[in-house]
């Protein structure tokens, strides 16, 4: 697995000032917890929360908190159980506001989607210790993020509206397949597409964002044709 090098540029600071910011919005939009931009940003930067959906701005603005944090995302766990304790303790900032969801505690039932079905609940600490330990031989950053992102289903690698298909199908074949080669192709270009965006500031983030068709609805691009490029 040897994805190209992005290389680290003396812009890179203030070219992803923003990023944490499209991080949350992607990463909610996705899983269903869809704002305007617009409406984001008030969440996010002005503390303006809807008074119709609470809990969704929350989700919003907690995600944000995470990724903008320099000194969590930089936390990097050692071994399985410092793994358990970072998911749990974001989980339980993620969803603090729900506390039907049980935030920083595992699943207690068993649940799908469609024909996947996922870990039962009893086992999902001894899966993800044996699967960090699994995952310890891997060198490249890359390939490290792309087994711990299957391993968790999570993903710091911005995956936009438009390529939520694409990001689905590939985790289907992996799961039911055993082959990851769709999987790691599909998580590369999305890096790929992240790491040229200029997230300095709204404007030229968004320019991007339509320019390379990232906001357009996944079922309606899938119908007209219309694909992911990059800027």
């Amino acid at each position: 697995m040897a994805p190209d090098i992005l290389p680290l540029l003396p812009a890179d600071q203030n070219r992803r000032a923003l990023l944490p910011f499209y991080e949350a919005y992607f990463s909610n939009y996705i899983e269903g917890t869809e704002f305007t931009l617009d409406e984001s940003a008030d969440i996010v930067f002005e503390q303006a929360v809807p008074q119709q959906r609470p809990l969704d701005a929350h989700d919003v603005l907690a995600t944000y908190r995470i990724t903008a944090d320099i000194d969590e995302m930089r936390l990097t766990p050692q071994t399985g159980t410092e793994l358990i304790e970072l998911l749990k303790s974001r989980h339980a900032v993620l969803l603090g506001a729900r506390p039907d969801t049980l935030p920083g505690a595992f699943k207690q039932q068993s649940n799908q989607a469609d024909s996947t079905i996922f870990v039962a609940p009893d086992l999902v600490d001894g899966t993800l210790l044996r699967g960090f330990d699994e995952g310890t031989s891997l060198a490249s950053p890359f390939a490290r993020a792309v087994f711990l992102m299957f391993l968790v289903s999570e993903v710091r690698i911005i995956i936009p509206t438009v390529y939520r298909l694409n990001y689905l199908a590939a985790l289907m074949a992996t799961t039911h397949t055993e082959n990851d080669n769709a999987l790691i192709a599909a998580l590369a270009f999305a890096r790929k597409w992240a790491g040229r965006i200029d997230f300095s500031d709204r404007r030229t983030a968004e320019a991007d964002l339509l320019r390379t068709n990232a906001l357009r609805d996944a079922q309606e691009a899938e119908g007209a044709g219309v694909r992911l490029v990059l800027p």
